[in-house]
């Protein structure tokens, strides 16, 4: 059985159990955190997934002046806070309802605004 420690020092190495075991060990933190932030467990699934990606592309950096879990829980309040913002820019300036795409192979794309036209 792995330790924390080790479990980090062999994820550095590329080990995939190690990774599994950290993944196991901290999934369900990240999850719930990204859930009480954004509301919405479908979101916090991909939270789930962008957090650990990103700790997968840093661990390197991670210096073990506090725990895996403090390091990881702070990755994942910005990717919670990443897709917050994304949200909100996609309300404002992508209304669903009023916004088509429209490509034509000989030219650049082009899109329609509710009933104006825009070429």
């Amino acid at each position: 059985m792995l330790d924390e420690r080790q479990a980090v020092e062999q994820a550095r190495r590329g080990h995939e159990a190690a990774w599994r075991y950290l993944y196991e060990g901290h999934a369900g933190f990240v999850f719930r955190l990204a859930v009480r932030t954004t509301g919405d467990r479908a979101a916090a699934l991909d939270v789930v997934q962008a957090t650990f990606a990103r700790a997968a592309a840093g661990i390197g950096r991670f210096r073990g002046e506090s725990s895996f879990r403090s390091w990881l829980a702070r990755i994942a309040i910005n990717e919670t806070t990443n897709w917050v913002r994304r949200q909100a820019w996609m309300a404002f300036v992508i209304p669903s309802a009023q916004f088509q795409w429209s490509f034509n192979r000989f030219s650049s794309p082009q899109f329609n605004i509710g009933t104006g036209d825009l070429a």
